[in-house]
Protein backbone atom coordinates (compact mmCIF):
# COMPACT_ATOMS: atom_id res chain seq x y z
CA UNK A 1 0.00 0.00 0.00
CA UNK A 2 1.35 3.44 -1.03
CA UNK A 3 1.74 5.82 1.90
CA UNK A 4 -0.61 8.79 1.78
CA UNK A 5 2.23 11.33 1.59
CA UNK A 6 3.80 9.58 -1.40
CA UNK A 7 0.43 9.17 -3.11
CA UNK A 8 -0.24 12.90 -2.66
CA UNK A 9 3.18 13.79 -4.05
CA UNK A 10 2.55 11.58 -7.11
CA UNK A 11 -0.85 13.14 -7.68
CA UNK A 12 0.62 16.64 -7.45
CA UNK A 13 3.34 15.69 -9.92
CA UNK A 14 0.82 14.26 -12.40
CA UNK A 15 -1.39 17.32 -11.99
CA UNK A 16 1.52 19.66 -12.72
CA UNK A 17 2.44 17.69 -15.84
CA UNK A 18 -1.18 17.74 -16.98
CA UNK A 19 -1.47 21.51 -16.49
CA UNK A 20 1.84 22.04 -18.31
CA UNK A 21 0.73 19.86 -21.22
CA UNK A 22 -2.65 21.62 -21.41
CA UNK A 23 -0.93 25.05 -21.42
CA UNK A 24 1.43 23.88 -24.13
CA UNK A 25 -1.48 22.53 -26.19
CA UNK A 26 -3.35 25.85 -25.90
CA UNK A 27 -0.21 27.79 -26.87
CA UNK A 28 0.40 25.57 -29.88
CA UNK A 29 -3.26 25.91 -30.94
CA UNK A 30 -3.05 29.70 -30.70
CA UNK A 31 0.18 29.78 -32.71
CA UNK A 32 -1.32 27.46 -35.30
CA UNK A 33 -4.32 29.79 -35.70
CA UNK A 34 -1.98 32.77 -36.13
CA UNK A 35 0.15 30.89 -38.65
CA UNK A 36 -2.97 29.91 -40.60
CA UNK A 37 -4.19 33.50 -40.62
CA UNK A 38 -0.75 34.73 -41.73
CA UNK A 39 -0.61 32.17 -44.52
CA UNK A 40 -4.06 33.21 -45.75
CA UNK A 41 -3.12 36.92 -45.67
CA UNK A 42 0.19 36.37 -47.46
CA UNK A 43 -1.54 34.29 -50.12
CA UNK A 44 -4.00 37.14 -50.75
CA UNK A 45 -1.09 39.60 -51.04
CA UNK A 46 0.69 37.27 -53.44
CA UNK A 47 -2.40 37.18 -55.65
CA UNK A 48 -2.58 40.98 -55.52
CA UNK A 49 1.11 41.19 -56.42
CA UNK A 50 0.62 38.99 -59.47
CA UNK A 51 -2.20 41.26 -60.69
CA UNK A 52 -0.40 44.55 -59.92
CA UNK A 53 0.54 46.46 -63.08
CA UNK A 54 1.76 49.82 -61.79
CA UNK A 55 3.89 51.27 -59.01
CA UNK A 56 0.85 52.58 -57.08
CA UNK A 57 -0.48 49.03 -56.63
CA UNK A 58 2.94 47.76 -55.56
CA UNK A 59 3.39 50.56 -53.04
CA UNK A 60 -0.08 49.82 -51.62
CA UNK A 61 0.84 46.14 -51.16
CA UNK A 62 4.11 47.13 -49.53
CA UNK A 63 2.35 49.48 -47.11
CA UNK A 64 -0.11 46.76 -46.16
CA UNK A 65 2.70 44.31 -45.45
CA UNK A 66 4.55 46.90 -43.38
CA UNK A 67 1.40 47.61 -41.36
CA UNK A 68 1.19 43.88 -40.56
CA UNK A 69 4.79 43.89 -39.36
CA UNK A 70 6.40 42.34 -42.42
CA UNK A 71 9.63 44.13 -43.35
CA UNK A 72 11.44 43.27 -46.53
CA UNK A 73 15.20 42.95 -46.33
CA UNK A 74 16.89 46.01 -47.77
CA UNK A 75 18.70 45.44 -51.06
CA UNK A 76 21.87 47.22 -52.08
CA UNK A 77 20.96 50.73 -53.36
CA UNK A 78 21.94 50.05 -56.96
CA UNK A 79 19.78 46.93 -57.22
CA UNK A 80 16.92 48.65 -55.41
CA UNK A 81 17.02 51.61 -57.82
CA UNK A 82 17.21 49.32 -60.83
CA UNK A 83 14.14 47.40 -59.68
CA UNK A 84 12.22 50.62 -59.02
CA UNK A 85 13.16 51.89 -62.48
CA UNK A 86 11.79 48.74 -64.11
CA UNK A 87 8.52 49.23 -62.25
CA UNK A 88 8.33 52.96 -63.00
CA UNK A 89 9.24 53.04 -66.67
CA UNK A 90 9.41 51.28 -69.99
CA UNK A 91 12.41 51.69 -72.27
CA UNK A 92 12.24 52.33 -75.97
CA UNK A 93 14.67 52.54 -78.88
CA UNK A 94 18.22 53.80 -78.72
CA UNK A 95 19.38 56.22 -81.41
CA UNK A 96 23.05 57.20 -81.46
CA UNK A 97 23.43 55.69 -77.99
CA UNK A 98 20.68 57.81 -76.45
CA UNK A 99 17.78 55.83 -74.93
CA UNK A 100 14.23 56.92 -74.18
CA UNK A 101 12.54 56.14 -70.86
CA UNK A 102 8.76 56.44 -70.55
CA UNK A 103 6.81 56.68 -67.28
CA UNK A 104 4.19 53.96 -66.71
CA UNK A 105 1.96 55.88 -64.29
CA UNK A 106 1.73 59.17 -62.37
CA UNK A 107 4.03 57.72 -59.70
CA UNK A 108 6.25 56.32 -62.43
CA UNK A 109 6.45 59.78 -64.00
CA UNK A 110 7.46 61.16 -60.61
CA UNK A 111 10.19 58.58 -60.16
CA UNK A 112 11.50 59.10 -63.67
CA UNK A 113 11.61 62.90 -63.40
CA UNK A 114 12.75 63.33 -59.80
CA UNK A 115 14.99 60.28 -59.24
CA UNK A 116 16.34 59.18 -62.62
CA UNK A 117 16.65 62.40 -64.62
CA UNK A 118 19.94 64.31 -64.61
CA UNK A 119 20.26 68.00 -65.44
CA UNK A 120 21.41 67.44 -69.05
CA UNK A 121 18.79 64.82 -69.90
CA UNK A 122 15.91 66.05 -72.04
CA UNK A 123 12.37 65.84 -70.63
CA UNK A 124 9.25 65.69 -72.84
CA UNK A 125 5.49 65.63 -72.22
CA UNK A 126 2.32 66.14 -74.25
CA UNK A 127 1.25 69.75 -73.73
CA UNK A 128 -1.99 70.41 -71.86
CA UNK A 129 -3.13 66.79 -71.53
CA UNK A 130 -2.46 63.67 -69.43
CA UNK A 131 0.40 61.51 -70.59
CA UNK A 132 3.68 59.84 -69.80
CA UNK A 133 6.86 61.72 -69.04
CA UNK A 134 9.53 60.82 -71.58
CA UNK A 135 13.21 61.17 -70.81
CA UNK A 136 16.10 61.18 -73.27
CA UNK A 137 19.17 60.08 -71.33
CA UNK A 138 22.13 62.28 -72.20
CA UNK A 139 25.07 61.00 -70.12
CA UNK A 140 27.71 62.94 -72.06
CA UNK A 141 25.80 66.25 -71.89
CA UNK A 142 26.01 66.61 -75.66
CA UNK A 143 23.58 68.14 -78.14
CA UNK A 144 20.48 66.02 -78.75
CA UNK A 145 20.33 65.07 -82.46
CA UNK A 146 17.09 66.20 -84.19
CA UNK A 147 16.10 62.63 -85.06
CA UNK A 148 16.41 61.59 -81.42
CA UNK A 149 14.28 64.54 -80.31
CA UNK A 150 11.60 63.79 -82.91
CA UNK A 151 11.50 60.10 -81.97
CA UNK A 152 11.08 60.91 -78.27
CA UNK A 153 8.41 63.49 -79.11
CA UNK A 154 6.49 60.86 -81.11
CA UNK A 155 6.67 58.52 -78.10
CA UNK A 156 5.40 61.27 -75.79
CA UNK A 157 2.51 61.90 -78.20
CA UNK A 158 1.68 58.19 -78.45
CA UNK A 159 1.70 57.71 -74.67
CA UNK A 160 -0.71 60.58 -74.07
CA UNK A 161 -4.43 61.23 -74.25
CA UNK A 162 -3.88 62.70 -77.73
CA UNK A 163 -2.55 59.47 -79.26
CA UNK A 164 -5.47 59.34 -81.75
CA UNK A 165 -4.73 62.83 -83.08
CA UNK A 166 -2.77 63.50 -86.25
CA UNK A 167 -0.29 65.74 -84.43
CA UNK A 168 0.22 66.50 -80.73
CA UNK A 169 2.01 69.52 -79.22
CA UNK A 170 4.97 68.30 -77.15
CA UNK A 171 6.67 70.39 -74.49
CA UNK A 172 10.36 69.71 -73.91
CA UNK A 173 13.08 71.10 -71.68
CA UNK A 174 16.33 70.19 -69.97
CA UNK A 175 15.57 68.12 -66.90
CA UNK A 176 17.57 70.59 -64.82
CA UNK A 177 14.86 73.20 -65.52
CA UNK A 178 12.08 71.05 -64.08
CA UNK A 179 10.93 71.17 -60.48
CA UNK A 180 8.27 69.28 -58.55
CA UNK A 181 6.39 71.65 -56.18
CA UNK A 182 6.29 70.55 -52.56
CA UNK A 183 3.11 68.61 -51.86
CA UNK A 184 2.15 68.43 -55.54
CA UNK A 185 0.21 65.44 -56.88
CA UNK A 186 2.21 62.62 -58.51
CA UNK A 187 3.34 63.56 -62.01
CA UNK A 188 2.83 67.32 -61.56
CA UNK A 189 5.90 69.47 -62.25
CA UNK A 190 6.76 73.07 -63.13
CA UNK A 191 9.18 74.22 -65.83
CA UNK A 192 11.36 77.34 -65.71
CA UNK A 193 11.79 77.26 -69.49
CA UNK A 194 10.19 75.23 -72.24
CA UNK A 195 9.99 74.70 -75.98
CA UNK A 196 7.24 73.09 -78.04
CA UNK A 197 7.14 71.02 -81.22
CA UNK A 198 4.41 69.13 -83.04
CA UNK A 199 4.80 65.35 -83.25
CA UNK A 200 2.92 62.47 -84.83
CA UNK A 201 1.99 59.78 -82.26
CA UNK A 202 4.16 56.72 -82.91
CA UNK A 203 5.27 53.85 -80.70
CA UNK A 204 8.38 51.72 -81.01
Amino acid sequence: MIPSALRLAMQNSILKKYKKARTGRDLISARLRLATDDASYLESQLNALVKADDIDSLLSIRSGLAAKGYHAQESPPRRKNAAALRIASRQKSHIQGLGNLIGKSASGNDYLTTKIARDDDLWLHAEGMPGSHVLIKNPNAGDIPPEVLLKAASLAAFHSKGKQAGKVPITYARAGLIKKPKGAKPGLVTLRERKTLMAKPEDG
